[in-house]
């Protein structure tokens, strides 16, 4: 399979996947890891993306992620 497809899509599923954990968590600390691990990977993803000429959709999805956690590490909830 194509490595242009094959790892931005891998690495989009697991920042979902990060995303409905840091959700799923009630710990506060446990949460915030989560988020900080969903930053991460996004924004490596979006680097790979960038680098491999990845399709463009995977930069919004990854883009929006990305938003998504920061946005939750600077929210007072």
């Amino acid at each position: 399979m194509n490595e242009q497809i094959l790892i931005p899509y891998l690495g989009s599923f697991l920042s979902l996947f990060l995303l409905a954990v840091s959700f799923s968590v009630k710990n506060e600390t446990s949460k915030k890891a989560f988020t900080y691990a969903l930053i991460i990977l996004s924004a490596l993803n979006l680097y790979l993306i960038a680098v491999m000429e990845g399709h463009f959709l995977f930069l919004i999805l990854n883009g929006g992620l990305l938003a998504e956690g920061a946005g939750g590490l600077l929210s007072n909830d």
